[in-house]
């Protein structure tokens, strides 16, 4: 039997790959629809293509960079039970955005993903101004928020 997980993380969005068959690496291609002439090949053009989504996405393209030692060291760790919550979302909005209810993905202005060591993906990249943060892990955690305002 053959078991793997792949996952491929970018800035915005993660990839994950689960396979389990009894499968040569070419089944396993095969299985999954790759035709490159290995998987670790393919793999590695996924991971370029996740990395060209940044192109894409709206905002976090600000001058102030925000993780979670913004503030002091871990001050904005998600934790549950003292614990950093590994793989919780971060979102960021604009408070104004977030306080009237506009809260869909095309008011999402920088994201990340907190580790289990809690720190994050990637830092937000944020103009200073008025956030309101989204901290969550579906079935596990929040949804939380918090208030944070950037210098």
């Amino acid at each position: 039997m053959v078991s793997e997980r792949y996952s491929i993380t970018g800035s915005y969005a993660r990839i994950t790959i689960n396979v389990a068959q009894e499968l040569s690496d070419a089944g396993i291609r095969e299985a999954i629809g790759m035709q490159a002439p290995n998987l670790d090949t393919q793999l590695s053009e996924i991971n370029t293509n996740v990395d060209k989504l940044d192109e894409f996405w709206p905002g976090n393209d600000g001058s102030v960079s925000v993780d979670q030692d913004y503030g002091g060291a871990g001050n904005l760790t998600y934790t549950l039970n003292g614990n950093p919550v590994s793989g919780a979302s971060i979102r960021a909005y604009l408070a104004s955005d977030y306080n009237a209810s506009r809260r869909g993905a095309d008011y999402v202005v920088a994201s990340a993903t907190q580790k289990a060591d809690g720190d994050w993906s990637n830092p937000l990249l944020l103009d200073p101004g008025q956030y309101k943060l989204l901290f969550y892990l579906r079935d596990v955690a929040g949804p939380d928020t918090f208030d944070l305002t950037v210098e």
